[in-house]
């Protein structure tokens, strides 16, 4: 009689899928996994904790998991934080007992829209200043910054010559490194400025600004280096699409890089009486990508 029982063994572990494109928001994602056997599954436990920075993986490991159950090999789990890795792990059950735990894969929510701080925006006929904030707990990788042409039929407000953007005050003495991606045919101005810079003008055009300027002339691509007005004469004939910028308030100086050839561009020398905001400009409709948080290569130096 006994020969008659049939057994059903334990669930084998499932294999967890590595992220996907698109499936993510910024407060939920949806993991996949499989199960590579005939085995008799009734449901699933998906476990998921944030990954936090800063810690050990043993102080990683103390962490609460939080656990949800599911009859799929899906699961869209809801309610995270926006810009955050969360590591996720499933197991698979039946009556006869639990299947071991699938490797652990990491999947990440995508950051929060940015939020334009309307009150703080200023404008005049040649120039817009346009501030916002991140809403994001853990830094952002880079923001893409866009100008787009409206047409004066839809609007009485004439379209502006130049967009400028202020990123966040730097108020740490030391090194400080950002790169920023840009077409070639993009007109544009990348540097930094005191807090108090002049709001109705061009970046560069005052002695509390400096900057990068690339404008489009009918015969060249021209590159100016621009502070209270005036340049130095240089030129670049390998047009950079990624330009590596770094500032070190001790030694004073201010640096520009062509990161795709790892070449130095030009240095500004000088005494910074405050502390500097990043800062960039659209002349023309275009895009420019800034990338912060990241490391300066090693073939640039500081000193």
């Amino acid at each position: 009689m006994m020969d008659s029982i049939n057994i059903v063994p334990a669930p084998s572990a499932p294999v967890i899928n590595p992220q996907t494109p698109n499936s993510s928001t910024s407060t939920s994602v949806r993991v996949c996994w499989s199960l590579f056997s005939d085995d008799t599954v009734e449901y699933y436990e998906l476990y998921y904790k944030p990954v936090l920075e800063g810690t050990t993986a043993d102080e990683n490991e103390e962490q609460d998991a939080s656990m949800v159950k599911v009859k799929e090999t899906y699961c869209t789990v809801l309610n995270l934080v926006p810009n955050t890795q969360y590591e996720f792990w499933v197991t698979a059950l039946n009556t006869t007992g639990i299947s071991p735990a699938s490797e652990r894969a990491v999947y990440m929510t995508v950051p929060s829209p940015p939020v334009i701080k309307k009150k703080l925006c200023r404008s005049c006929p040649n120039a817009a200043l346009i501030r916002w904030e991140s809403g994001n707990t853990n830094p952002v990788d880079s923001y893409t910054v866009e100008l787009c042409e409206i047409s004066r039929e839809r609007s009485e407000t004439a379209v502006t010559e130049c967009v400028a953007i202020m990123g966040e005050l730097i108020p740490i003495r030391g090194k400080h490194y950002w790169e920023v991606e840009v077409e070639e045919h993009t007109e544009y101005r990348i540097g930094v400025a005191y807090e108090d810079t002049q709001r109705n003008g061009y970046l560069g055009a005052n002695n509390t600004s400096w900057c990068m300027r690339h404008v489009m002339t009918p015969s060249r691509h021209k590159y100016e280096f621009l502070h209270n007005g005036s340049t130095p004469d240089i030129r670049i004939t390998m047009h950079p699409k990624r330009i590596g910028v770094s500032l070190d308030y001790e030694t004073g100086k201010l640096a520009f890089f062509n990161t795709g050839l790892s070449q130095h561009i030009y240095t500004y020398k000088c005494h910074f009486l405050h502390y500097v905001h990043p800062c960039f400009a659209l002349e023309k409709p275009g895009a420019l990508t800034v990338h912060n948080g990241i490391e300066a290569p090693e073939y640039i130096t500081f000193s």
